[in-house]
This record gives structure tokens, sequence and C-alpha cells, in this order.
């Protein structure tokens, strides 16, 4: 499509639009217009209507009001006279006034006179039973005079009623009269010809379907209430108007039919205009696109045939020429043509630029290759640490002040902790469910990555647990700050190291046992014999004895507490520990003074209690240094020298051979006799060197090796200070 024909378009569309708008705006302000000029005409002739029927309404009711106030009327109504009423008031005189029946009654209500036109053949009847509720209104309303319709058999009739009275006396009502007059087709006739209006009156009650209501038109009078409906098509306007009795019952409808001239004016008005204007946005679109192409589209024409030659040169060294004007088309030439000149350039310093582009080119290939050999042997060694850290053993981990584990951690963590711990809340992972533990983690990492003193770093995680267990695992927990600002975590498995520092400390506890016996026998039975003497006499005399049980609790705790002493000397494994449980037993039962019960106390010491563990020790005894050791106890061990000694001196005995013990071989075998059952006294009070050692140990004292300087020579016999 060219842009001539485009033109033309856009100004055939504006224009008519224009026209479109304006059209829509008259036609809307001549149908308000004409509407009201017709809803007048309507309401106007609906009032003749009306008019016409109170007129002969008006008529009648002076008929009625002359007839009331006739004193002859008044006479017949007081003294009935049937002859006065055939000449007066008969059929003959209804005809001239347009009357159809008259009727006159009493003042007690009572018919006197009734008087009525020939219809179809007979006299027009009103007094049936379905008009009783007519004269029970007329009766009940005889003060002044009145006029309505009411529904008859033969059609609807208009009647007035009056009360009547004397000339002289208008209060003294003495009887009412009644007058009627037809509405049949004959009357209708004369009230069309007297409005020039075909309308219709019809005994009918109801309307028609789809009807528009006219409301507050008319004045309500003696037949409607004023409101009518209407029904309309391009041709006619039906209008209908509803009638009532005097008992304000709808029993008729008059119906008019009123030609919509005024509607029609309007319509070929507005298709005339329509015509006009029709031709005028055909004759300005016309002039205006004739004006355009001369000044413009031409001009266009010949711009977009030099676009056309630009293009097949593939050149942009050709220039647009469009004329001299200096108007915008010519501006944009201008314009265009600096856009080649600068295209021109820009494409010379593209070139320039291809050519350096070219050997950056190569240069960024060069660099890339480098690249990517340098990112190939980081990522090698990278995957060398970590299958360092893979295979060490020991778990690694890092995190940052929201706790939340890196996803790089060694392949040991999954198995020490049970889980994978990528991910998740370190605090949570390390520390289990223990909630405190998890707090303390918690507070003490963010106060360890917001420190940056690091002596205060290091001081705050010591109070981290260094040990975590984990099911049947130990773990070790070692804690890093790195240089990135977060917190590693490295843990080892403990639990086989842990296994076998337990069972050397088992053994050394057993290998001390055995060479502190070994070492101190002698002291070692003494030891045995006061044990076994308390277990097997003292103990059950105390159980036994009459003494208040606290007494014999408190006794029997300083003898335990002692016993216990004892026997670690000697590192004896398992009867101090059993003492001690007892010991606290017994602590127990004393705390409750008076209260305590001697079946209480039987209960928590018992000989059993005391024997098993003592047994067990010396089962480790027996295993070690056989049960020779055991049964042999307190024997003295002579060298070969002086067993061979002894053996001549028995025999010079035995042969009755004199001893001299001046000899000093004799003399010498003779004080060592005397010595082997003494101990010297440095040997006697070293023996308190390990004593010494485990009361400093429990107190967590240092204190200097038990030294005795001197007492070599001095031999003490052990037996009168074994209790010691």
């Amino acid at each position: 499509m060219g842009i001539r024909l485009k033109v033309l378009l856009a100004f055939g569309l504006c224009f008519g639009l224009m026209a479109g708008v304006s059209l829509f705006l008259l036609q809307q302000s001549m149908s308000k217009s004409y509407e009201a000029i017709e809803r007048d005409d309507i309401a106007d002739n609906m009032g003749r209507v009306e008019q016409s029927l109170e007129a002969s309404a008006t008529s009648l009711k002076s008929v009625t009001k002359d007839w009331a106030v006739w004193n002859d009327m008044y006479r017949y109504a007081l003294k009935p006279d049937a002859h006065w009423a055939k000449d007066n008031i008969g059929p003959e005189s209804l005809a001239p006034a347009d009357i159809a029946f008259s009727a006159v009654f009493g003042k007690d209500g009572r018919l006197l006179t009734y008087s009525a036109i020939l219809v179809e053949g007979a006299y027009l009847n009103i007094f049936t039973p379905q008009n009783s509720a007519y004269f029970l209104h007329i009766k009940a309303n005889t003060q002044h005079a009145q006029c309505g319709l009411i529904k008859t058999d033969a059609s609807l009739v208009q009647i007035c009623w009056a009360g009547i009275v004397h000339t002289d006396a208008l209060n003294d009502v003495v009887g009412t009269v009644l007058l009627g007059r037809l509405l049949d087709a004959a009357h209708i006739q004369k009230l069309r010809e007297q409005t020039k209006l075909s309308f219709d009156l019809k005994a009918q009650a109801g309307l028609p379907s789809g009807l528009t209501a006219w409301r507050n038109i008319l004045k309500p009078g003696t037949i409607g209430s004023g409101e009518f409906w209407t029904s309309l098509d391009d041709e006619m306007v039906n209008i209908f108007y509803p009638v009532r009795d005097i008992l304000q019952q709808d029993v008729g409808l008059i119906s008019l039919d009123v030609p919509r001239t005024v509607h029609r004016q309007g319509v070929m008005l507005f298709q005339q205009v329509r015509q006009q204007l029709l031709w005028t946005v055909l004759l300005m679109t016309a002039l205006l696109g004739l004006a355009l192409n001369f000044m413009l589209v031409r001009r266009l024409h010949r711009f977009a045939k030099q676009l056309e030659v630009l293009d097949g040169q593939s050149s942009w060294n050709t220039r647009i020429d469009i004329g001299g004007q200096r108007d915008e088309l010519g501006l944009v030439a201008a314009n265009f043509n600096k856009l080649l000149s600068l295209i021109q350039s820009q494409v010379e310093s593209l070139k320039e630029l291809l050519v350096a582009k070219e050997s950056a080119l190569l240069v960024i290939e060069s660099t890339q290759a480098q690249l990517k050999q340098s990112e190939q042997a980081a990522l090698l060694g990278q995957q060398r640490v970590s299958d360092l850290l893979n295979h060490s053993g020991q778990g690694f981990m890092s995190f940052g002040a929201d706790l939340v584990i890196d996803l790089e951690t060694s392949r040991a963590c999954d198995s020490m902790l049970g889980c994978s711990p990528a991910g998740r809340n370190a605090a949570q992972v390390l520390m289990g469910e223990d909630p405190a533990q998890t707090e303390l983690f918690s507070e003490v990492i963010a106060a360890v990555l917001a420190e940056s003193e690091p002596v205060v770093r290091e001081s705050m995680l010591s109070l981290l647990p260094s040990e975590l267990a984990r099911g049947d695992r130990l773990l070790k927990a070692d804690y890093k700050l790195l240089d990135n600002g977060k917190a590693m975590v490295v843990l080892t498995d403990i639990t086989e190291e842990r296994r076998l520092q337990t069972m050397l400390h088992s053994e050394r506890s057993r290998l001390a046992f055995i060479v502190t016996v070994v070492s101190d026998s002698r002291s070692f039975f003494d030891a045995l014999d006061a044990w076994r003497e308390f277990v097997d006499h003292r103990l059950p005399r105390l159980l036994s004895a009459t003494l208040p049980p606290q007494t014999t609790a408190g006794t029997l705790y300083r003898d335990i507490h002692t016993y216990k002493g004892l026997l670690n000397q000697f590192g004896f494994v398992h009867t101090p520990k059993a003492l001690h449980a007892i010991e606290t037993r017994l602590s127990a039962l004393l705390a409750q003074g008076d209260a305590l019960l001697p079946q209480q106390l039987a209960e928590a010491v018992s000989l059993q209690a005391f024997k098993t563990p003592f047994e067990q020790d010396l089962a480790l005894l027996g295993e070690a240094l056989g049960q020779e050791f055991l049964s042999q106890r307190k024997s003295i061990r002579l060298s070969s020298q002086q067993a061979q000694q002894l053996e001549a001196l028995a025999t010079r005995l035995l042969q009755g051979e004199p001893v001299d013990a001046s000899q000093a071989d004799m003399r010498t075998l003779l004080n060592a006799l005397l010595h082997l059952r003494k101990l010297s006294l440095n040997a006697l009070l070293s023996g308190f060197d390990s004593l010494v050692k485990q009361l400093a140990t429990r107190l967590g004292k240092t204190v200097a090796p038990l030294k005795v300087e001197g007492g070599d020579n001095i031999w003490v016999d052990p037996q009168p200070y074994q209790a010691f």
C-alpha cells in the first residue's frame, strides 16, 4: 500500500470519525428534542379526551343540581305524586337533556320513582344485584353534588347525584336525585367529533402487556387517576387510559392511537444532515489528499527512490537530494547525509579495529590455553590435597559465623559423626542433643570470630570440649581459625588409643601391686594378717554386739577407712574401691543419726562385700607369683653359705663337739642367726616411702622421696611394731 493511499485513508478515517461523532451527538440532541415534543403532544391529546369526558360530566352535574334545588322536586320527595313524576321527570323529559335515566330516593333511601330510555328495545335497568354497592355509596354521600362512572349490563354510565333541598332551606335534605348518561357508541362519536381524536372507550378492566407508564402528567378527575400507559412503534403511539367507577375500581379503558408525525419529521431531517455531512467529508478528504501529494508525498517518493539506489550501490559515498526546501523533510535529508558521513568514517575505523581484533584474538587464544593448563594444574593439586585429607584418617570441616558447615569436608567426617555434616549446623552436629553444650559452642564461636586479639581467641577456644563421644567412638576435637574469617575443626578417632591407655593403666596398677608386695613382703603379710583378723573376727563381733547402731557404724567407718589406706599403700586393685563404696554407704547411714536401724547397717555391711574383692586381688598375685608365694608367707631365706655353715654347726653339735663362740666365723654365724628375723631400722622406715607418695598424689602435692640416713646396723624385731 503506497503512502498516498495511506494518507487518504488516514484523512478519511479522521474525518469519518469526526463526522460519526458529530452525527451521534446530533442524533442524541434531536432525539431528545423530538421526544419531548412528541411527549407533550401525546399528553395534550390524552388531556383533550379526558377533558371531553369531564365536560360531559360537568354538564350532567349542572342538570342534576338544578333538579335537586327544584321546589317541585322538594315537594315530590316529601309527598310523592305519580302523575307529577310522569309529566315532569318521565321518559319523555329525559331524551332532550341527553339523559339515559333518572331516579329519586326518599330521605330514608327508598326509591320513589325511576325513569329510563329504551336500549335495544328494553328499558335501561341499573338496579341489579351487582350494582347494589353503588347505591349504598350514593346514599352515604348526599351532602354535595357528585359525579362518576358506574358499570351496567348495557355499557358504562356517567352519573351525577345530589341531595334534594328547598331553595329557602338548603341544609334540609329530604331525598336524593340521581341522573345518568349512557356512554354508548353514539355519545362517544359525539365526543370524537368534539376532540377530533379517534379514541375508544370500552367497559373492560386491565391493561395489555408491554406498556410504559406515564405518571403525574394529567390531573386526577372523575373518570381516572390521571395516569396512562403507552406503547409505540415507528408509525403510531398507542395510549391506554384506565377509567374508574365511583368506588375507585377500574371498570373501563380509553384507547387512543396517535400517529408519530413529529418522529418521522425528525428522522427525515437527520437523514438530510447525514448526507450533507458525508459529502462534505469526502470533498475535504480529496482536497487535503491532493495538497499533501504536492507538498509531501512526491518528495517522499523521491527520497525512497534515492534510498533504493543507495542500497543497490552498497556504498556510503552517495548522498540524498530531494530539493532545496528548508522544511522538516529537507532537515531529515540533511541529517541523513550527516549520518551517512558518520557511518562511512565508522566503517573505515571498524576495518582498522577488525585487523587489531584478529591479532588480539591470537593473543587471547594463547592466554586461554595457558589459563587452562594452570587451571588443570590447580585442580590436580586440589585433588591431591583432598586425597591426602580423605586418607589421613582425620575429619576436617570448616564453617563461618552462621555455623553452617561448608560442603568441602573430609571423608572421615561421615564415618566418625554417623552422617554427612555438609550444609548442617556445626553446633548440632558436634554437640549432639545437649542444649547447654550447643548454646556454649554457638556463643564461643561467635565471640572468637568477632575477637581480633589472638591470645584471647585461643583462650576462648580452650573453653570448647576437646573430646566428643559418638556412640562407642571417642573423638578428639582440635579447633583452628582460618585466614578467611572461618573456623576449622579437626576430628581424630582416639577410641583405640584410649582403650589401650586404660589397659596400660590397669596393667601398670597390677605390676605396681606385684612389685610392692614382692619388695616389702614382710609388711604385706603383716597387713594381710591384720585384714583377715578384721574380716574374720572383729567385723562379726561389731555386727553382733548390742551397741547402738550409730556407735557401731562410726567404729566400722574408722576401721574401714584405716584398712582402705593400708591396702592402698600396697597397691591393691579391687579391695580399696570396694571399701570406698562401703565407706560411702556408712557415711549416708551416719547422717540419719538416732534413726539408724540395725537392719540397715547389716544390709550396708556384708561379709561378702569384703571378701570377694580381696580374693580377686590375691588371685592376681597368685597368677603372677604363684600360690607358693602366698603359702610360704613369712619364711626366712638363707644364702647357700649360711646354709652350709648351719649344716656344719649341726654336725658338730650332733657329734658332741663343743662350740667355741669366740671364734670369728662362729661369732659371725651366730650373729647372722640372731638377725634373721629382725629388720634394720633403715629398711623398716624406708617402706613408708610409697605411702607418702600416694598421700601426696591424692592431695595434689609434690614431696621429695623419703630418705633415711643411718640405721643400717640398728636391728629391730618387727613383731612388737606390727600394728604400726
